[in-house]
């Protein structure tokens, strides 16, 4: 029985972390001069700027969950890193999770990423693009076995 309640309330917990933020309802960048509010893991962003899903140097992971927004500042760090590796031949930047258009707070996942200022870059450079499907759902690599192996 005891087993039994406390799978029940992990099942619950974890429904409620998968509902949508009022944060997520949000589908546009609030309008106005660029700048984060708050602090990463408690704050919001006005003037965002999405990542261009199109480029060259790197590639959008999940973009179904709308999180490659972000400051000005940010979407121009990424572009010059990305066209820096792809002018030195490293291979593609796979960009995860940046914010929302307005910042706020994931449904999971992260306590940070709500300003604005972050984002994930995978460790792995590849030479070929990644389909739709790797995009969507991209598996990890073991870098640890990767090195160990190599």
């Amino acid at each position: 029985m005891k087993n039994t309640v406390i799978a029940l309330l992990a099942l619950l917990a974890s429904g409620t972390s998968l509902a949508a933020t009022p944060w997520q309802k949000i589908t546009q960048p609030v309008s106005g001069s660029p700048q984060s509010i708050g602090a990463f893991a408690n704050g919001c962003i006005v003037g965002a700027q999405a990542l261009p899903l199109n480029a060259t140097g790197y590639q959008v992971m999940r973009t179904d969950q709308n999180r490659y927004f972000g400051h000005p500042d940010l979407v121009q760090f990424i572009q010059r890193l990305s066209n820096q590796a792809h002018n030195k031949g490293m291979g593609t930047v796979l960009i995860g999770d940046m914010g929302m258009p307005a910042g706020g707070r994931f449904n999971g996942g992260h306590a940070s990423h709500q300003s604005g200022l972050d984002v994930d870059i995978f460790l792995q450079l590849p030479q070929a693009r990644w389909s739709s499907a790797q995009l969507l759902k991209p598996q990890a690599l073991d870098l640890v076995a990767a090195t160990a192996n190599a």
